[in-house]
């Protein structure tokens, strides 16, 4: 559009906020009508692809972080029906003319229903706005090791149902010198039988202590394990502070688990929503009650929340496809 015929107020310059000229000119829009027109409204679709980036690397970010995302787990889709077998199909040769023996292979079919994981933070306008420009990835990187944790704890943890570790095959720890490891480690491995992608699951604590052992003549026992995994006994090994039984007594015992990662369903849409509220009310409590009516204004308060939700669900195939070493004292 032109400025032809427009006339600017005496001082050359518009007022602020895109006044128009007084009086307006007859047969044009107003100055004012002209600076709206340029800002186009947006719908939810474009509000959505704007954000989109910004979800995605979090959802990248926690995916990356987790147990899961360090295993090599069997893809599958949520809410979707996977037909699974138990293990026992056993091909056979056939002479000439004889009959083929069938399989005993018994199939079923299962359903990855989603489970939520929420994360929330409730921090104070003045820490957002009049403080570090970084201030709000800040948070958003404190509630990512918030949902992570919970993530790998449920996924881990023998004592909470559902995990891929609950009701796995289990074997006592003997102890904690060399010879009592070796053991245990190769129970383990016994155990697994035949395994086509084993991979070790162990307290980052636990793989210290394994790369500070040292065998006969001082030469490390397990030189490629460290804090952040490696190998162990020739298999890959991942780590994780969440490696422990919250159910145990004590309380937080650890444990290590060796895990098929081609049997376990693993699920997960990316369907992470991050969300910034400014006038909702909350329970100000780690153990929130249904129906409570103590409830504090976050726009009283002047407080900001933020909240993370994230999508995801795994199906342990057959028992077999876990071991479990409990009450590991290294």
């Amino acid at each position: 559009m032109g400025a032809r015929g427009l006339t600017l107020p005496s001082s050359g310059r518009l007022r602020a906020g895109c006044a128009s000229p007084k009086p307006p000119l007859r047969g044009w829009p107003t100055v004012e009508a002209c600076c709206k027109a340029l800002i186009a409204a947006q719908s939810a679709a474009d509000i959505v692809a704007a954000t989109a980036p910004v979800t995605q690397g979090f959802v990248e970010s926690l995916r990356s972080a987790t147990i899961i995302g360090k295993l090599n787990l069997r893809p599958a889709l949520l809410n979707t029906r996977v037909v699974v077998g138990d293990g026992a199909a056993v091909a056979a040769f056939a002479d000439e003319g004889a009959p083929k023996p069938l399989t005993r292979d018994a199939f079923s079919a299962v359903s990855l229903a989603p489970r939520k994981c929420t994360g929330w933070a409730v921090v104070t306008k003045e820490v957002v706005i009049a403080s570090n420009p970084q201030a709000e990835n800040i948070v958003l990187r404190e509630l990512e090791r918030a949902v992570v944790e919970s993530i790998d704890q449920h996924f881990i943890d023998p004592s909470t149902t559902g995990s891929v570790t609950a009701e796995a095959p289990t074997i006592a720890s003997a102890g904690k010198s060399l010879a009592q490891i070796d053991a245990d480690l190769q129970a383990v491995l016994q155990r697994a039988g035949n395994m086509t992608t084993p991979t070790w699951v162990l307290p980052s604590s636990s793989a210290v202590f394994l790369s500070g052992l040292r065998g006969s003549g001082g030469a490390p026992a397990f030189p490629s394990i460290s804090m952040k995994g490696g190998q162990l006994l020739g298999l890959p090994a991942i780590t994780s502070s969440a490696v422990v039984s919250t159910g145990s007594s004590p309380s937080g015992e650890r444990l290590i688990a060796l895990i098929d990662a081609d049997q376990v369903l693993y699920a997960d849409s990316g369907a992470t929503e991050i969300s910034i509220a400014k006038n909702a009310s909350v329970q100000m409590s780690d153990t929130p009650i249904p129906g409570a009516t103590s409830l504090v204004s976050l726009w009283q308060a002047s407080l900001i929340g933020l909240r993370v939700e994230r999508w995801l669900a795994w199906h342990r195939v057959r028992d077999s496809a876990v071991v479990v070493l409990d009450g590991v004292a290294w």
